[in-house]
């Protein structure tokens, strides 16, 4: 593995980087996206929502008229689109701070590193049982943040100030 990273400059480090952290973004959106903001995985929750309301309650209406559903669909597709987008330029905020050594940036992608494992493998394995061969791409992203996670031990914070300097 040292061999690997001593052939890397700091600036190609970086980049591998925020490109191996920005996969598992848009992975993770994707995700995000599927899992809440399509019709067909939003209605089937929500009338099992809406029958256990009616057996707790027997005054709640019976069913959601389709025009309370797509007000509902809308506004949770929207919310969630409205966070991702928000994620989205955060962390682009972030990654530009890494490539430019903020400290800041630098201790979050280093979290990020190590945390985004955790949980690509909560999300993956899962999968494994059900056969959910798109859910199997976090097994790869978990590589890719470990990547990043064990680079930054080579690559600290003053060494990438000081090298990017020289070159």
């Amino acid at each position: 593995m040292k061999d690997l990273y001593a052939k890397l400059s700091p600036n190609k480090f970086k980049a591998l980087s925020i490109a191996c952290c920005a996969s598992g973004d848009i992975a993770v959106a994707v995700y995000l996206y599927f899992k809440f903001a399509v019709y067909e995985n939003f209605i089937v929750p929500m009338r099992q929502a809406f029958d256990i309301a009616t057996q707790a309650n027997p005054t709640f209406p019976m069913q959601l008229s389709p025009a309370l559903e797509m007000e509902l669909f809308g506004l949770i597709r929207n919310t969630v689109i409205a966070s991702i987008a928000l994620v989205f330029v955060i962390h682009g905020l972030i990654y530009l701070g890494f490539w430019l050594h903020k400290g800041f940036s630098y201790y979050y992608v280093k979290m990020l590193a190590w945390l985004g494992p955790v949980f690509c493998l909560l999300l993956w394995l899962p999968a494994i049982g059900a056969g959910d061969w798109p859910m199997m791409y976090f097994f790869i992203q978990m590589f890719l943040f470990l990547f990043v996670a064990v680079g930054l031990k080579y690559f600290p914070l003053k060494d990438l100030i000081e090298e990017t300097k020289e070159s």
